[in-house]
């Protein structure tokens, strides 16, 4: 009886600290469900070599997936262990802590079972209902007492549609591809999640399309814009001279946005003038490119790193977060001694413009360890608070 109540989990291979939870379990009367699952279950989930959550993605943080719980957390053989809740999310409404183990969802048991992973973001999105909700069975970490928890997840995915509008009879050439984006105005660095994608050209002059990003990385007071742009043989060729805001302070979730051709060039080399349109300036940027890599690398870019970065569609957008990607290379930390603190010291007087004090040092590496020492999102967090800071 007690290990089907444990859904998989045999009692031999429980710790001593979730037998003391299982009388507990018992008293809760839970659903027939609980008594018809056998003790292992083939399911489609693949096995998972880790017995930790990757990266620093929150659990359900997945384009395939629609619900999300809003947890970080560690697999265990009695179940997830929490350890971190994003506040105002599901997990939090529900009140589940740090520290709680999350051990069954819908009658499923999730974590290691047998060294096997069963995914907590896959579980909750295959048993939810229609309308996002799911029975969750959770050890308080306080009292050791299992209790049934019905959440009410929220949905990782929201819909920008419209309408792209292309000039004259919609003719691109055979290897266009057109991107559409959301962006953020006010902090320029931080990106929203599934809020970009690209289609083919169709052959018509209106093309419509549907943005399913994620609400979890929209602010509302932050400014959001959607463009489009267009690129062939690696170039850009069409862009939206006038972005559309939307989303948040009252503003749209169905837009028209009109592509035009960039500025034509007209070579007169030869007697012939050949037009081509859209290609950028790249003496231009060129010029900003290697003023980047002296500043931040002490040297030049090399042919090889120059002809990679101007294939990149939409170089003048990447040209923008270029300083953040040098600071968090390698190349970059290296010449930090490999010493996250002197990498951080320097980064922080590089972007707030002067050095940090000590308390803010302590502040800054906490948040590093908390974000698993990825360097690019630091520079993220730490060039939106020093943006927030100066008002800018």
């Amino acid at each position: 009886m007690l290990r089907i109540l444990l859904c998989r989990q045999p009692i031999c291979t429980t710790s001593a600290v979730l037998s003391v939870a299982i009388w507990a379990l018992a008293a809760l009367q839970l659903p027939a469900q609980f008594g018809t699952q056998p003790a292992v279950r083939a399911r489609d989930t693949a096995s998972t070599p880790t017995g930790l959550w990757g990266g620093g993605s929150w659990l359900n943080d997945s384009q395939n997936r629609k619900w999300r719980l809003g947890v970080r957390g560690e697999n265990s053989e009695v179940g997830v262990v929490v350890r971190q809740v994003q506040p105002g999310s599901a997990a939090d409404r529900a009140r589940i802590e740090v520290d709680d183990i999350i051990v069954c969802v819908a009658g499923y048991q999730v974590g290691l079972v047998d060294g096997r992973l069963y995914d907590l973001a896959d579980e909750i999105n295959r048993r939810a209902s229609e309308t996002g909700v799911v029975s969750l069975v959770v050890q308080d970490h306080r009292s050791l007492r299992l209790a049934r928890v019905r959440v009410q997840l929220d949905n990782s995915q929201q819909l920008l549609r419209g309408q792209l509008v292309l000039p004259g009879t919609g003719s691109l050439p055979p290897d266009a591809v057109i991107t559409v984006q959301i962006e953020n105005v006010t902090r320029p660095y931080f990106q929203v999640r599934n809020g970009q994608i690209r289609l083919r050209p169709t052959g018509a002059n209106t093309i419509p399309f549907e943005i399913a990003y994620d609400p979890a990385y929209i602010y509302p007071e932050d400014i959001y814009q959607v463009r489009a742009y267009v690129t062939s043989g690696g170039r850009t060729i069409m862009d939206t001279p006038q972005p559309v805001r939307v989303l948040t302070q009252n503003n749209p979730r169905e837009v028209k946005l009109q592509l035009q051709p960039l500025a034509t060039t007209v070579s007169t080399t030869s007697p012939g003038s050949v037009v081509t349109a859209g290609y950028p300036n790249f003496n231009a940027i060129d010029e900003q490119l290697v003023a980047m890599y002296r500043h931040y690398l002490n040297r030049d870019p090399t042919l090889l790193e120059l002809a990679a970065l101007r294939t990149i569609p939409g170089i003048e957008a990447k040209l923008k977060e270029l300083p953040l990607e040098l600071m968090a290379s390698q190349e970059y930390f290296d010449a930090a001694g490999n010493n996250n603190n002197v990498w951080l010291d320097r980064v922080f007087e590089e972007i707030v413009k002067r050095p940090p004090s000590a308390q803010e040092h302590e502040q800054w590496m906490r948040r590093f360890a908390e974000l698993r020492f990825s360097r690019m999102e630091l520079l993220r967090q730490l060039y939106a608070q020093a943006q927030r800071t100066t008002g800018q």
